[in-house]
């Protein structure tokens, strides 16, 4: 097909080389006797040389789209619908689907813990005791280094066999683990199970012992006694429980303990918890973290009583997770070194607003002098990051006034129902 500015350079050559004479001649011709071959043989070549020179001039002025301007002129009738063979297989989004879960593994790239969102189950970190083998089997995998559950479930049954235990042994850990395990999810766990975290400080401890050392948190079903093992300890006096109590808790607080207590501690704010703190500005308080790790917990009522128990055992009172954050004032903690500095910037700004006693602004005007005299040097802060350090700070107070409006006010004034707002002097 030939558009409109190839037929003009067309009639133009032509006309020039006389090929299609627009207008008739003069004199008519008088070469009656030339051969009609020799004539063919001129006009091929004159078509040639239009040819050739249409060519140049379309390479002269290309702008590389013909191709795709050429679609534009595609007559869709004339389109042919390929035809699958019956004998190929069509991809459904199914199929697709399934394939993509089946390479899910392999596909997926580990960027860290504090990026994951999963951890694995502290099930694994529960000692081998809690299977309740016979002391000899358990004894056998102790002298080879295996001590945990995490120690049992990894290793193959090739593994094992080179350890030195039979088919008969190895069928019987299998028996327990399963048994024990109860087909709970081991890998890629979004929660944490706070009983297997205690079990896997104080499991290898005596069983009577551990009872009495957990039952005034509630946690006592966590370690069931035999009939005979309950009434020995109804038989002891309230001395001899003290005794036995803090001979426990000696035995808790050894450095392997504390040790293996920080590692589990470390990952789980790492996973859960520093993040979560990224999402809220970066500053939180002790009973926002507890609250988080109750809500991330598979039985909060457990995590609530375990959390307390850690906290008078381990850290004198204290919430145990906020011992691996930062702290910026009494109950206020972060996350981020460069938010902790720009905390304390914040807060040295506001304490200038308040140069006498009884001053009184509301919550919305002191964030936005705050906030002006940041911009002025070309500060830039996290969207409402002074309200919630103003929030969580305990060297202020926020209250609904009369007017239903929100007030700031120092920590140690007491401020009545009528409260003026107080704006910084020039």
């Amino acid at each position: 097909m030939v558009n409109r500015k190839g037929q003009e350079h067309q009639e133009y050559f032509a006309s020039e080389i006389n090929l299609y004479p627009t207008q008739p001649r003069t004199q008519p011709r008088q070469n009656n006797s030339r051969n009609p071959q020799s004539d063919a043989r001129v006009l091929q070549g004159h078509h040639d040389i239009v040819k050739e020179l249409e060519e140049q001039h379309r390479q002269s002025y290309s702008h590389g789209l013909e191709d795709i301007y050429a679609l534009e002129n595609v007559d869709l009738s004339t389109v042919r619908r390929l035809d699958i063979s019956q004998h190929e297989e069509v991809l459904t989004p199914s199929a697709v689907i399934d394939q993509s879960e089946e390479f899910s593994e392999q596909l997926e790239m580990d960027l860290g813990r504090e990026w994951r969102g999963w951890m694995d189950s502290l099930i694994l970190k529960e000692p081998i005791k809690v299977l309740g083998l016979p002391a000899q089997l358990e004894n056998s995998l102790s002298e080879r280094g295996i001590g945990s559950l995490k120690d049992l479930w990894e290793p193959s049954e090739e593994e094992m066999v080179s350890l030195g235990f039979g088919q008969g042994h190895i069928d019987e850990f299998s028996r327990h683990l399963e048994r024990y395990l109860q087909g709970r999810p081991l890998q890629h766990c979004q929660t944490v199970d706070f009983a297997s975290l205690l079990r896997s400080l104080v499991a290898d401890e005596n069983e009577k012992k551990m009872h009495l050392c957990v039952e005034n948190y509630g946690l006592a079903r966590l370690f069931p006694l035999s009939r005979t093992q309950t009434m020995e300890l109804r038989r002891l006096d309230v001395e001899q429980r003290r005794r036995l109590h803090n001979e426990t808790l000696r035995g808790l607080t050894s450095t392997s303990k504390y040790r293996n207590l920080d590692e589990i501690l470390q990952e789980v704010v790492t996973v859960f918890v520093i993040p979560w703190i990224h999402q809220r500005g970066g500053l939180t308080n002790s009973s926002e973290v507890k609250e988080r790790l109750w809500r991330i917990s598979i039985d909060p009522s457990i995590a609530q009583k375990v959390i307390h128990f850690l906290s008078d055992v381990y850290y004198d009172g204290g919430c145990p997770v906020t011992h691996y954050l930062l702290q910026l004032e009494e109950d206020v903690f972060s996350s981020d070194k460069t938010l902790a500095h720009l905390y304390r910037e914040v807060m040295e700004k506001v304490n200038t607003y308040f140069y006498q006693a009884g001053i009184v602004y509301s919550l919305s005007q002191l964030v936005r002098l705050v906030e002006g005299e940041f911009s002025l040097k070309w500060k830039s802060l996290p969207e409402g990051f002074v309200e919630r350090a103003l929030r969580l700070s305990v060297q202020y107070r926020i209250r609904k006034g009369a007017d239903g409006l929100l007030y700031v006010r120092k920590s140690q004034y007491c401020v009545g129902s009528s409260m003026p707002v107080a704006a910084k002097p020039s």
